[in-house]
């Protein structure tokens, strides 16, 4: 990695799955609050232009599907403006590794990006594969690289669900702030604690390590996928 702007020796990126509403209503305020900006992975296959709610299959398997409300193209296109990153996380959050059928990967990545594009006005640097997997195949790496210019992969990255303590989460950023480089903060659903949402975390918990980062901020830079990427050598994995 690249010497960062102020000589931070590691950056913090604060990136939402899914695009639930919550992202809109909660967390983006909160980032703001300390004067951070996130990276919102979204769905547009699964996109409205009003708030609604969508079923997933889980990553327990499709018999375990899980309810998420997720944003309309007004609430994205809101972040936008407001300087948070809206990154493609695929069309409709299928299991893309499983996929080779060419016209269907296109429509997964390509097609997502262009609509993205075309909804916020803003094409999207950033890219996330649906359950963390990577590409199984070359036609699916390339048809990322084709459209983006960074890609979460497994670095550094902590996700904030329903085990997670307020202790941890603050401690993922002095981790950052010892070891350096770029450390990644996942976050799917914010909601009350005994919810049965798979990855459900609350909002307590991300203020802690959002108030840590802001402890921390001439160490640690707090930045979004598109800001980091000119710093990496190797944005796309």
């Amino acid at each position: 990695m690249r010497s960062l702007p102020d000589g931070q020796k590691a950056a913090l990126t604060y990136t939402f799955d899914d695009g639930t509403v919550d992202h809109y209503k909660v967390c983006a305020p909160m980032l703001e609050e300390y004067g951070f900006r996130g990276t919102f992975f979204v769905l547009p296959g699964l996109t409205a232009k009003k708030p609604q709610t969508i079923h997933l299959p889980s990553q327990l398997g499709d018999h375990k599907r899980m309810e998420r409300p997720v944003m309309g193209w007004d609430q994205i296109r809101d972040l936008n403006k407001r300087g948070h990153e809206i990154g493609n996380h695929g069309w409709d959050h299928m299991r893309l590794w499983q996929l080779t059928d060419k016209r269907v990967l296109k429509r997964q990545i390509g097609r997502s990006a262009k609509v993205i594009g075309w909804e916020t006005g803003t094409k999207p640097d950033s890219w996330c594969w649906p359950y963390y997997r990577p590409g199984a195949t070359e036609l699916g790496d390339a048809l990322v690289a084709e459209h983006h210019k960074i890609v979460r992969r497994r670095h550094p990255q902590l996700s904030l669900g329903d085990t997670m303590s307020a202790k941890r989460a603050a401690g993922w950023v002095d981790k950052a702030r010892h070891f350096g480089g770029w450390w990644i903060v996942v976050v799917h659903i914010l909601g009350p604690d005994g919810s049965k949402q798979m990855h459900q975390v609350e909002e307590y918990i991300l203020k802690a390590s959002l108030k840590r980062a802001w402890e921390l901020r001439k160490k640690v830079w707090v930045c979004t996928m598109r800001q980091l990427a000119p710093y990496l050598s190797r944005p796309l994995g």
